[in-house]
């Protein structure tokens, strides 16, 4: 039976699409949304993956991410977005995303 991603559900997809983030070879990785479609202890699994990757590949990541959940699991710091979306946005500086 041949593999089809046609077939895969949006939660498989974005499992996919997270493990395949190290074969992409770039000194910036750009991920979006990448806790779309899991739940609560998937997003923090993948969260510390591509933390543990980033860090061990010596990489810097852009990350898009809406669930504030997830940003002390996957960053050293976050940059807060505001306003009106494509119509005037502020960003906000830098800031700490330690467990503590």
């Amino acid at each position: 039976m041949p593999f089809s991603f046609q077939n895969m559900s949006e939660l498989q997809l974005q499992c996919v699409t997270v493990a395949l983030i190290p074969s992409r070879p770039a000194e910036i990785q750009k991920i979006g949304e990448s806790s779309a479609y899991m739940d609560s202890e998937q997003c923090i699994v993948a969260a510390k993956g591509i933390k543990r990757f980033i860090l061990h590949a010596n990489r810097t990541a852009f990350i898009v991410e809406h669930d504030f959940a997830m940003i002390p699991y996957l960053a050293d710091c976050a940059v807060v977005y505001g306003d009106t979306p494509s119509f005037e946005v502020t960003a906000k500086s830098p800031s700490s995303c330690s467990l503590v």
